[in-house]
């Protein structure tokens, strides 16, 4: 019988770990397919919890994304936009060991369109 109670307690510790590393629902239905893979492929390996840099996390953690204030939520999607124009997401360090994770011109312009319609949708919904 403990067994069976200490093998149900391990799987529960288990799920709760695997859904805590997975980016919040909210956002994913929010997000264009296209933006989502993007997002996922690159940024969730930093801005997600359970991610080691504390710097990254504290821009944001997209896993926390719907306990976000508004004023926040619009904050970080302006601030997505500025730090890819700008070329520094993702940072030089990473791309040093993930090369392939380097957004186009193209991506980062489809990623900054979706952040300024999704804060419009946000404003406007205030």
């Amino acid at each position: 019988m403990k067994k069976k109670i200490a093998l149900i307690v391990i799987a529960g510790g288990m799920f709760i770990l695997f859904q805590s590393n997975l980016p919040d629902p909210e956002l994913i239905s929010q997000i264009p397919e296209e933006v989502g893979t993007l997002l996922e492929s690159t940024c969730y390996d930093c801005h997600t919890t359970g991610a080691k840099s504390e710097d990254a996390l504290k821009a944001v953690n997209f896993n926390e994304w719907e306990g976000y204030r508004v004023s926040k939520k619009v904050a970080v999607l302006g601030d997505i936009c500025k730090v890819l124009e700008k070329g520094k997401m993702p940072p030089e360090k990473y791309l040093k060991s993930h090369p392939d994770k380097q957004f186009t011109d193209a991506q980062k312009k489809l990623i900054c369109d979706w952040t300024k319609e999704a804060s419009d949708k946000l404003l406007g919904a205030n």
